[in-house]
């Protein structure tokens, strides 16, 4: 198994790596000036939403190398077994199953009927109806198998999602540790802005931070380890239960469904660092990175096969800025937060309009038809804190690195811009989050030695900088 591991690693090591640079030079439109146009530059219609399609495709490769399955021969399996379960249902014969075993065809029937945690009356009506009734309740639905569909489709998400965490658990190791290195970045961004030392407000805001908790499918996998040995267990005794007095298609349906059921009950038991709300999300397992409410940031299996890398320019430039955007979110506030008095609102820096400048200036120099400044405010102003930041961060690590033969022909300031970039080309609505972004930066302006006519530097309004050393004095606090 750790043989097939290190393999699977390094067949993810090379995919990533060539996808990744045959994307820069092979699709990136060089016919089109970065300096006039870079979102243009970089994702020219024909590679629309490509680079996560690959990625997730990538993923679903590592799932099911290791599971040994076609996933179309699964599926046209699961909808032999529905068709089996309905039938079975219809049967006339179904209701004699409850001479064979009550406790079995109870709990079977169980499976299909909603009884909500602390309804004991609903509860105590159902465990005195007669097993027959209990089935004719099953029957009477419209299409239970549906139900059962739902439960099974639900197990397999948190199997692929378990499966693909697992194999990526060296990756899931160091993205803690990348995460950690840009957590201590932005404590540090914090402790030399200066509206939040004029206000005394450092404390807070490094408290807050410090509340972040990061996780990803590791922290669920206790839970869905457990719930796949359940189904194991109450298969194997529903099996036996039933013994040879029913065939062995009608057994296996059955305690199936039994099994399935609990399996599912056992998912969605509380687990430590994630939060209820999210567990869909998680669950489904796709392109997901995300903060939920100001105190959790989660990466999802897809993003986190990005920290595969040994350029400094893919992890900081996609990897690094996602996550720093993430954790930007609970230090930048918009008109919901502010009605809804968050208690870092108080002494947030009074000069954050520069963020809604910055984007009405490229709605104009780059007309879209998805521009909402006030709308949009939130992730805008949590993109310009990030990469800064990263930016920052970055600079630093790879004058640090002695440069690798065969780099890429891009240098290494151009490529930290690409990198965020690139993830981005997913639609076309995402024109402004980047270029908005880019021509705040003059360090981009710098790289690709743009002219103060170029498109990408009229684009910048007002220098807006919510963090560092550079950033505002004032406050909400003091008023400036």
């Amino acid at each position: 198994m750790l043989r097939e591991q290190v393999a699977d690693a390094m067949d993810i090591r090379v995919a990533l790596r060539r996808r990744r640079r045959k994307y820069i030079k092979q699709h990136a439109d060089f016919s089109v000036d970065p300096c006039d146009d870079f979102f243009a530059h970089v994702c020219p219609a024909s590679t629309k939403g490509r680079f996560f399609v690959e990625l997730a495709a990538l993923k679903a490769k590592i799932v099911g190398e290791f599971r040994h399955s076609d996933q179309r021969r699964d599926a046209a399996d699961f909808e032999q077994k529905l068709e089996t379960l309905r039938r079975i249902i219809k049967s006339r014969s179904f209701k004699n199953l409850c001479q064979v075993s009550e406790k079995v065809m109870s709990n079977f029937s169980r499976q299909f009927v909603t009884i909500y945690p602390g309804d004991q009356e609903g509860l105590d009506t159902f465990n005195n109806m007669s097993c027959e009734d209990k089935l004719k309740m099953v029957t009477d639905l419209e299409d239970p198998a549906v139900l059962y569909e739902a439960t099974r489709r639900e197990l397999s998400l948190a199997l692929n999602a378990h499966i693909a965490n697992q194999q990526a658990h060296v990756l899931d190791h160091k993205v803690r540790i990348f995460y950690n290195k840009l957590k201590n970045a932005v404590r540090s961004a914090i402790k030399r802005t200066p509206w939040a030392k004029n206000n005394r407000a450092v404390s807070k805001y490094l408290h807050a931070l410090n509340k972040i908790i990061f996780t990803t499918f590791a922290d669920a996998r206790n839970t869905s380890t457990t719930a796949f040995q359940i189904h194991s267990s109450i298969t194997e005794k529903c099996l036996k239960q039933l013994g040879e007095e029913v065939d062995e298609e009608r057994r296996n349906i059955i305690c199936d469904v039994i099994a399935s059921g609990a399996a599912k009950r056992a998912l969605h038991r509380p687990i430590d660092k994630i939060y209820a709300q999210d567990w869909d999300e998680i669950l489904a397992d796709r392109i997901s990175v995300f903060n939920s409410k100001d105190d959790r940031v989660y990466m999802g299996n897809d993003i986190m096969l990005l920290m595969n890398t040994d350029y400094l320019s893919d992890l900081y430039g996609s990897v690094g800025f996602m996550l720093t955007h993430e954790i930007m979110h609970t230090f930048v506030f918009d008109d919901l937060d502010i009605a809804s008095n968050k208690s870092l609102v108080p002494f947030w820096t009074k000069d954050y309009k520069c963020v809604e400048e910055q984007n009405l200036k490229t709605c104009e120099t780059f007309p879209t038809a998805t521009c909402d400044a006030r709308r949009t405010f939130e992730e805008d102003a949590a993109d310009m804190a990030a990469y800064r930041i990263v930016w920052d961060l970055y600079r630093k690590a790879y004058q640090r690195k002695t440069r690798v033969e065969n780099y890429e022909a891009l240098d290494k300031k151009q490529l930290f811009f690409y990198g965020a970039a690139v993830v981005f080309c997913e639609e076309n609505g995402l024109k402004n989050k980047v270029n908005s972004v880019m021509s705040q930066m003059d360090e981009f302006a710098e790289a690709f030695t743009c002219k103060p006519t170029d498109k990408m530097v009229v684009n910048k309004a007002r220098h807006c900088e919510l963090y560092g050393s550079k950033a505002s004095a004032t406050s909400e606090k003091n008023g400036g």
